[in-house]
């Protein structure tokens, strides 16, 4: 149990130190896990720039939140769950831009989800540590 209470007082020391942007993003993973969101990585809120090709339609949109296994991008118009998708986006620090396929798992009002397909487990680790590392 001491070991335990030791944890929280560390985990409390660092959480009062974070800044308000910082503290949203921790409640909302959280926020997550209580509702049983398990996802295999942690979706980071961003405001990336994303050029989109869909179905031979192109557009510049940005992100609203990312992962190594997908990403929501800001998005109007008629699309369909299954579309493949392809995306490229940048971040800074990285020498060359993400370019990936996927498709499309969920529409909502003003944005669409994308899950990314035929993504080796190295290159998720790349993307991962590329979203964190920002």
């Amino acid at each position: 149990m001491e070991q335990s209470s030791n944890l929280l007082d560390r985990v409390l020391r660092k959480i009062k130190r974070m800044p308000d942007a910082q503290l949203e993003e921790l409640y909302d993973i959280l926020d997550s896990w209580d509702k049983g969101e398990n996802r295999e990585y942690q979706r980071m809120q961003t405001n990336t720039p994303v050029d989109v090709v869909v179905e031979g339609r192109y557009f510049q949109t940005h992100s609203k939140d990312i992962s190594a296994g997908g990403v929501f991008i800001n998005a109007s118009g008629s699309f369909q769950v299954n579309h493949e998708v392809r995306l490229v986006f940048s971040f800074p620090g990285q020498e060359r831009p993400f370019k990936l396929g996927g498709k499309i798992v969920r529409v909502e009002k003003g944005g669409i989800a994308i899950e990314f397909d035929k993504i080796s487990p190295y290159f998720k680790k790349i993307l991962d540590e590329a979203i964190w590392e920002k």
